[in-house]
């Protein structure tokens, strides 16, 4: 959660270089797909990772794919939306890891 709401306010703030670059390939790799495997609380942390990999990319491919045929393609738009479509699931989900509460 921590890596969306430092990359949001860089968006915000217009920030860039390296720094910006390389969070923004880490949550890009990881953060769309943990927003929902880790609400799948498998028992395998590399089960857990590959998927959130895969499914990540597999959503940003979508997204992309959408955005160039609806020729919205705006790079810095996508990221924000992602981050604030991730935001309350990972909200969720960090409040149920801290307070050991399950949502089931």
């Amino acid at each position: 959660m921590g890596l969306d709401v430092v990359l949001l306010v860089f968006s915000s703030l217009g920030v860039t270089g390296p720094l910006r670059l390389l969070l923004g390939l880490s949550f890009g790799l990881i953060v769309p797909g943990w927003s929902f495997v880790g609400f799948l609380e498998l028992d395998s942390a590399s089960l857990e990772f590959a998927l959130s990999v895969a499914s990540s990319l597999a959503i940003l491919m979508v997204i992309a794919q959408i955005a160039i045929t609806l020729h919205v393609w705006h790079l810095l738009a996508i990221q924000v939306i992602v981050e604030l479509a991730c935001l309350p699931l990972l909200a969720w989900r960090s409040r149920v890891f801290v307070r050991g509460v399950h949502p089931k």
